[in-house]
């Protein structure tokens, strides 16, 4: 018994919309570049949490698109902090900001132009790249006390 998923190319996003998506991907697969050169700096880093904020910003006015919307935002926002560490790991951030920028790429094509078995077909991927790439950059959050604390009684 074969089981097929009907695959749907979806039109939600406005044209000018859709036209701005595509440019600042565009941006953020020519600054993969800088990668794999090895010539990312901090302003480098700066356009790159500028085009993931902008992305964001088109993407989370609507419901389809909120989930990955979200997680892109708050990349934008580690990056645009933490940028000194996103440059400082650049060697090992680069493989996962492309495997990122090529998510976000694929996740286009399938919605809009090849088709997808459903809306949020790689909203689970892209929101976990997205942490991958935080985990790099973000400070731990602060705990209270010690492992040692813990058996202070």
């Amino acid at each position: 018994q074969t089981i097929t998923q009907e695959l749907h190319v979806y039109d939600f996003l406005d044209p000018y919309d859709y036209n701005e998506v595509i440019d600042y991907l565009k941006d953020l697969n020519s600054q993969l570049l800088l990668f794999e050169n090895s010539t990312l700096e901090l302003e480098d880093t700066m356009q790159i949490a500028d085009y993931l904020g902008k992305l964001a910003s088109i993407l989370s006015s609507y419901t389809e698109t909120y989930t990955i919307a979200s997680a892109i935002r708050v990349l934008a926002e580690e990056i645009r902090q933490h940028a000194d560490k996103f440059v400082e790991h650049a060697d090992a951030i680069g493989p996962l900001f492309k495997a990122f920028v090529n998510d976000l790429n694929y996740w286009r094509r399938l919605l809009f132009e090849e088709g997808a078995p459903r809306v949020d077909v790689l909203d689970q991927t892209i929101v976990a790249n997205a942490g991958m790439i935080q985990s790099f950059i973000a400070p731990p959050p602060a705990t209270e006390g010690s492992l040692d604390d813990i058996f202070d009684f």
